[in-house]
């Protein structure tokens, strides 16, 4: 599966993305296994993520979503205290 960009009808932000498939994300702000632990508490509360996998050694997070508000995700991470940016798609 790779990941699908689709720019969302939302006239409230016209950055909003629609995700689907798998993606990778940075994840900026990460030191310890409690961080990691964070973030997994979080991608549970979404239901359109189906799987993910957190790295603190890269920094990084592997997702697999199903029509995933580019911006909710983004700004969830946010809130928590970390900053998420897309990378790219995985194939």
């Amino acid at each position: 599966m790779t990941l699908t960009f689709q720019k969302s009808n939302n006239t409230k932000n016209k950055d909003n993305i629609n995700l689907n498939g798998n993606i990778e994300l940075e994840i900026l702000g990460m030191k310890c296994e409690h961080c990691v632990q964070e973030l997994n508490q979080l991608f549970k509360e979404f239901d359109r993520i189906k799987s993910y996998n957190v790295s603190l050694k890269e920094n990084k997070t592997y997702l697999t979503v199903e029509n995933l508000d580019s911006c909710k995700l983004l700004n969830a991470i946010s809130k928590i205290g970390f900053k998420g940016k897309l990378i790219k798609p995985i194939k």
